[in-house]
């Protein structure tokens, strides 16, 4: 049963670096030199884990993180599309900075032309716990982004308001969290979603 979770979101991809917003998981967006020092880093830092399963978002980015991450280790990989940074659709490719301006400023069901409301994607942020919560593997390292690992954050320690804006998660930074905390940050997304 699972015991305890490292999230990190990735390290520094070519698009952070760009400050431009990437969405869309089919686009090959891949990390910087830095980047990938980042995620070396980062597998310093959890070398002494027993870390026994990876789970990523589907982008690329995140599936470079997680595989420096865990270098030499032979560790079974799950794609967890709930995970997934959130569909700009209009947005994507633009400014990021003009982005989140708007979406600071729409009401939470609202969403971008082709895109995904911030209520969406705090639902499926809580189904990719249900899925973590349901592995068998005492400890897993998740790669993921910057909204869904804030906000899972955010959860475990209060409860959410759908409209908070959460401070920025920096790049392949780990975090542990216990089952529990993992259980109690569920359940809170799942209420602020569904009141």
């Amino acid at each position: 049963m699972l015991e305890r979770a490292i999230l990190a979101r990735h390290a520094e991809s070519e698009s952070n670096a760009a400050n431009v917003l990437n969405g869309d998981p089919k686009l090959r967006v891949p990390l910087t030199e830095r980047g990938r020092d980042q995620a070396r880093e980062l597998r310093a830092v959890i070398d002494g884990e027993d870390i026994r399963a990876v789970i990523t978002s589907e982008f690329p980015r995140a599936i470079e993180t997680a595989d420096l991450a865990v270098g030499h280790r032979n560790l079974p990989t799950v794609v967890v599309a709930e995970l997934n940074d959130p569909r700009g659709g209009a947005w994507e490719g633009m400014d990021l900075d003009e982005y989140l301006a708007w979406a600071a400023a729409s009401d939470p069901a609202d969403a971008p032309p082709d895109g995904e409301s911030l209520r969406e994607v705090l639902a499926r942020v809580a189904t990719a716990l249900r899925v973590i919560l349901a592995r068998t593997e005492q400890a897993v390292l998740v790669i993921g982004h910057g909204l869904p690992i804030s906000t899972v954050l955010a959860a475990a320690e209060a409860d959410l308001d759908e409209r908070s804006v959460y401070p920025p998660v920096p790049n392949a930074e780990p975090f542990v969290l216990t089952r529990r905390q993992l259980e109690i940050a569920a359940g809170r997304i799942e209420r602020a979603v569904d009141p």
